[in-house]
């Protein structure tokens, strides 16, 4: 989910909400939106994970993304933190070999 929070966050302009189904995948995210971020010239400010990976966050500045593990999504609930935020919408790209009709909207 990507939230504009542009003129309701002081912090940061755009939030991404993730869900990952393990420590394992919330990690490898994580590493993947740090990496993603630097080969489109973004500068990660900061990152950092909870001891057991149920909540990774990478800091852009004006992108903040949160990968959690499902019900730590679910307390601290982000989504209505930032209920007055509109909601873009966005279609996840194909992966390499999948049909081009494989992408989801979330």
């Amino acid at each position: 989910m990507v939230l504009d929070v542009r003129g309701l966050s002081t912090v940061c302009d755009f939030v991404v909400l993730g869900t990952g189904t393990s420590d394992r995948q919330a990690k490898a995210v994580g590493k993947h939106v740090e990496d993603l971020g630097a080969e489109m010239g973004m500068q990660r400010l900061a990152s950092d994970a909870d001891p057991r990976a149920t909540w990774v966050v990478v800091d852009f500045g004006a992108v903040m993304v949160h990968v959690f593990e499902p019900a730590t999504r679910a307390h601290y609930d982000l989504e209505m933190l930032w209920g007055d935020a509109p909601r873009l919408p966005w279609r996840r790209e194909p992966s390499a070999g999948a049909s081009a009709d494989a992408g989801q909207e979330e």
